[in-house]
């Protein structure tokens, strides 16, 4: 059975880009329909803590 996706999809602006870029979309793959309770950006909203817009699931930021 796989892992149901990470309910914060919807609202997550990185699942956003994810979706637009084929060369980001691994990390949709890998953490949004999979594995999410790893994503540092799902931790954070668990948390309460802000969660910048260009922060990967990993934790690194995003460079522009």
């Amino acid at each position: 059975m796989a892992d149901p996706p990470c309910p914060h999809m919807k609202s997550c602006e990185m699942y956003e880009i994810f979706t637009f870029s084929e060369t980001l979309a691994v990390w949709k793959t890998r953490y949004c329909q999979s594995d999410y309770s790893r994503c540092e950006r799902y931790q954070r909203a668990l948390k309460g803590q802000p969660v910048p817009v260009n922060l990967l699931p990993n934790g690194h930021l995003l460079e522009k």
